[in-house]
C-alpha cells in the first residue's frame, strides 16, 4: 500500500498568514478611508467639506472644514456629544471673528 503524503503545512500556513494580512490590511483601509462616522448616506463628510471650502483659502479652507467634520460626526464618533459640538462651535466662532475683523477677507 502506498504511503500518504503529508501535506505542506508550512505552505498552507504561509497561505493563511498572507490571506489574514491581506484582510487585515483591508479593514485598516476601510478604517481610514471610509469610517463609519464620517460615512452617511450616499455622501462622505470629506466631499462635503471639499465642497464647502471650494474658493476658500488657508485657515478659511481649514476652518470650514473642521466644523462641517464636527458638526458631521458628533452624534456617531464619542458618548458624548458635547466635545464635538463645542470643537465646531471653537472654529465657527474664529470664523465669525475673522469676518468681524474685516468683511472683505476671502470672499
Amino acid at each position: 500500500m502506498k504511503k500518504k503524503e503529508k501535506p505542506n503545512i508550512s505552505l498552507s500556513n504561509k497561505f493563511v498568514e498572507l490571506f489574514q494580512k491581506e484582510v487585515e490590511l483591508a479593514y485598516l483601509e476601510e478604517k481610514v478611508e471610509h469610517p463609519k462616522h464620517y460615512t452617511r448616506g450616499k455622501v462622505e463628510c470629506i466631499d462635503a467639506c471639499e465642497a464647502a471650502a471650494e474658493g476658500a483659502e488657508g485657515k478659511i479652507a481649514q476652518w470650514i472644514g473642521h466644523i462641517i467634520r464636527y458638526v458631521w460626526r458628533f452624534r456617531f464618533k464619542h458618548k458624548d456629544p458635547m466635545e464635538d459640538l463645542l470643537k465646531a462651535k471653537f472654529y465657527l466662532n474664529k470664523l465669525i471673528e475673522h469676518y468681524a475683523q474685516d468683511k472683505t477677507k476671502d470672499k
